[in-house]
């Protein structure tokens, strides 16, 4: 895994398309169009125009869409060795209402995740409106693939995270206590996410000031957000 600071990290992420084309080899790209003169994948060092060694893909989209199989991603998006590797978990495309499949499940998504990502969240259920589950069994979702995630994780050095949601205060601070037993013990999760604060800011600091205030960042293991 490559080296990580304490400095905040932007990790783009990479739209369906995009990672369509950053598919293709070199001279393919170029020949999209003539305003293209090097190459677009800024996250390997190429013959492009700048070098950025973090990226964000997306596990929903990699696994069913491309049928990208483990250990498959640094060479079929032609990753830099050194680049980190942030896999979302594909919460927001089933949130979203992508049709529910066996083969995305806790079981196939963690050893995918652990063999092509160096950082990654659990899979969870977003709270935003147009979704149709409850918030308990949102809940109650993620918790149960959180405990999946901490017993069976494997590859050492990956980071995998807790995800923190809530539609209001309320909300996050019930989640955050039903939620926070992952992060301990053997197994323990690394950090946390933030997710579900969809055009509201104010959600997204006060969750940060909950895991403020409970300490989670003066645990020596808990080195993410």
């Amino acid at each position: 895994m490559p080296k990580t600071e304490t400095k905040p990290i932007f990790f783009p992420a990479i739209s369906s398309q995009s990672s369509t084309v950053y598919g293709f080899t070199n001279k393919t790209i170029k020949n999209l169009s003539v305003n293209i003169a090097k190459d677009l994948r800024f996250y390997s060092k190429l013959d492009n125009y700048f070098y950025y060694p973090y990226v964000l893909f997306n596990a929903h989209e990699h696994l069913l869409t491309y049928g990208i199989k483990k250990n498959e991603l640094h060479k079929k998006r032609h990753i830099d060795k050194k680049c980190l590797v942030f896999v979302d978990s594909g919460g927001y495309q089933l949130g979203k209402g992508a049709k529910e499949n066996p083969k995305y499940n806790a079981k196939i998504v963690l050893p995918w995740c652990e063999s092509n990502g160096d950082i990654f969240p659990i899979i969870d259920y977003p709270l935003f409106s147009p979704y149709k589950r409850t918030y308990k069994e949102s809940l109650d979702f993620t918790i149960k693939n959180g405990e999946y995630y901490k017993k069976h994780r494997k590859k050492k050095g990956v980071k995998i995270l807790n995800v923190l949601q809530g539609r209001d205060f309320d909300e996050i601070d019930e989640w955050y206590e039903s939620i926070k037993h992952l992060n301990k013990g053997k197994g323990g999760l690394d950090g946390w996410a933030i997710g579900g604060c969809i055009n509201n800011p104010a959600l997204y600091m006060y969750g940060i000031r909950e895991l403020v205030r409970n300490k989670e960042f003066s645990k020596s293991k808990q080195t993410w957000l």
